[in-house]
């Protein structure tokens, strides 16, 4: 990449003061021209990224905006040329171009602060709001602010519309306080769920659950027959087996939503399973009701249950951000409760259709069937889930009515609110 970086510069340095461009490029070039995280689809690392830019002596908290920046130095008439008035030297690194003709400089921002000068100077004000869903079927560079100083987590980001494009940001968070959106002038892209979603049900590989020994394994190492530990209604731990997987693709990346606790607690799955939460209002028998909800729906303020510490017990714990990002394997893994612990916190086995009960009823006969035959065809998830998508679930929608599954994450999030 740094070879390739420097020849396209001295190609592009000439242009870089021809025209001015005040629109932002289509999302194709900006696509085409962003170093992607080589941990959420793309190819490249931090310290490639670094490296490319002959920047590896330099220290920065992350490379989000860096690689926003490359991206910008690619494209034809966007190269930043020029700083913005008020930065100091750590806030950007130069790199300069020299040729027979001229020398140039190319300037790549190193934080948010930065970025955002220069975006505001070359592209004009952006479009301001505090929720990500507010940018849906929207194009175009995002720069996430937050009000805690959480420097170190990705705060400028491509925007697809749907989710972050090779990259892992915050969704929600509680010290989220504002979000800057710079549309392409592109028109607005279409959704379609069946593709975006993936369709998964699932945990990736590194997720990890706790076995009757003791022993913690990651989802890509659980087997039919292995106990692995839940909670009753009451907050209880005991142990459940796995009867079976309705999906199980140790190689398939896809897209999960981090849900992170005040203590620190995280679990990633996908945005249509379903997690349980506390419900604050009080029932009948002066008790907290327990809902079953997708991941989608889940926002910082809401309360999911953790296991706690040195005890059998679960506990309420406060929900403070809600990331997305790629994460590597798919496994749904069936336990004869139906629920389990997945990096200490209570979820669901189920997905896609809204009601937790509903959907272990239904497996039933399926998980006795596998209770006899644990080994038979089907069991490790090969042909399963595309039977209870191409099969079972057009069958529920007609039988339980469509306002039972899942329709997407911006619809099922605004549902909430």
């Amino acid at each position: 990449m740094r070879g390739s970086m420097e020849v396209a510069a001295v190609f592009l340095a000439a242009w870089a003061n021809v025209a001015f461009a005040r629109n932002l490029p289509p999302f194709s070039a900006l696509k085409s021209s962003y170093p992607g995280h080589a941990s959420q689809g793309g190819l490249y690392t931090d310290d490639n990224v670094m490296l490319s830019v002959k920047a590896e002596n330099r220290t920065i908290n992350n490379t989000c905006a860096l690689r926003i920046s490359i991206m910008l130095n690619f494209i034809p008439f966007h190269q930043i040329s020029s700083l913005p008035k008020g930065l100091n030297d750590s806030q950007y690194h130069e790199m300069i171009i020299t040729s027979a003709q001229f020398n140039t400089s190319m300037y790549f921002m190193l934080d948010n602060e930065a970025l955002m000068a220069h975006m505001n100077r070359v592209y004009g004000q952006p479009l301001v709001s505090s929720r990500v869903e507010d940018f849906k079927n929207k194009l175009g560079i995002m720069l996430i602010s937050m009000s805690d100083g959480r420097d170190n987590q990705c705060g400028a980001v491509l925007w697809d519309g749907y989710g972050f494009f090779q990259a892992r940001a915050f969704l929600r968070y509680t010290n989220m306080s504002a979000i800057y959106f710079w549309q392409t002038p592109d028109e607005p892209c279409s959704i379609v769920q069946g593709e975006k979603s993936e369709s998964l049900l699932c945990f990736p590989s590194a997720a990890q659950v706790e076995l009757d020994s003791g022993e913690r394994v990651a989802m890509s190492e659980l087997r039919i027959g292995d106990a692995v530990k839940t909670t009753d209604k009451q907050g209880e731990a005991f142990y459940t087996k796995v009867v079976t997987f309705l999906q199980r693709e140790p190689s398939h990346l896809a897209k999960y939503y981090t849900l992170m606790t005040e203590s620190g607690a995280q679990v990633t799955m996908t945005e249509s399973h379903l997690i349980f939460t506390k419900n604050l209002q009080v029932s009948s028998n002066g008790l907290h009701r327990r809902d079953a909800v997708y991941a989608a729906r889940v926002r910082p303020g809401d309360y999911v249950y953790v296991q706690t510490p040195g005890e059998d017990t679960t506990h309420a714990e406060k929900v403070v951000g809600v990331a997305l990002g790629r994460e590597v394997g798919a496994f749904a893994p069936v336990t004869a409760e139906g629920t389990m612990l997945v990096n200490g916190v209570l979820v669901s086995c189920f997905a896609d259709i809204s009601d937790h009960d509903l959907a272990n009823s239904l497996m039933s006969p399926l998980r006795s069937f596998y209770s006899m035959a644990p080994h038979y065809l089907g069991s490790g998830g090969t042909y399963l889930h595309k039977y209870l998508k191409v099969v079972l679930r057009p069958v529920g929608i007609r039988v339980f009515g469509e306002e039972k599954f899942y329709k997407g994450p911006f619809e099922e999030y605004a549902k909430k609110n």
